[in-house]
């Protein structure tokens, strides 16, 4: 079951999930979305901050002056592989992490954290959105105090 509807069954979530999947391939449910039904059919939700909503990052130029041309895929990000394997020196330091990591309790990882168990990083984002952002600025006096 998932929290947000523990009286269901994994039937139900199963059907719903083929269901949105379905409309997605048909092209009558967006990508957007499809993702927020993957993401809420996970368990994540905008009521708790450490189990909000993600979605990957799909594009892959953030150096150009230009706004990317969106029908090159050069411009797109290959969703086959982690974050941490976009290059091999991004892969090659999550991989000596992973083989030296030494701790008798903690069993050795690649990634650390991810930015959606963060409450805080959840919290930056949401400071650039209404009511977030005069919420956060009455906080502070009426300024942005970050």
């Amino acid at each position: 079951s998932v929290k947000q509807w523990p009286e269901k069954s994994a039937h139900f979530l199963h059907e719903h999930l083929r269901n949105v999947t379905i409309g997605w391939v048909k092209g009558r449910v967006s990508n957007f979305d499809y993702l927020l039904a993957l993401n809420c059919l996970s368990g994540r939700s905008f009521n708790d901050l450490c189990q909000y909503p993600v979605f990957p990052w799909v594009l892959s130029n953030y150096e150009s002056e230009d706004i990317p041309d969106l029908k090159k895929k050069s411009n797109y990000r290959d969703l086959t592989k982690p974050m941490g394997a976009l290059n091999k020196d991004r892969l090659k330091e999550f991989k000596e992490r992973f083989e030296t990591f030494d701790d008798p309790v903690i069993p050795p990882f690649m990634y650390g954290s991810h930015y959606s168990t963060s409450a805080g990083v959840v919290l930056h984002f949401l400071v650039r959105m209404h009511p977030f952002a005069s919420l956060h600025r009455q906080l502070q006096g009426g300024h942005f105090d970050v």
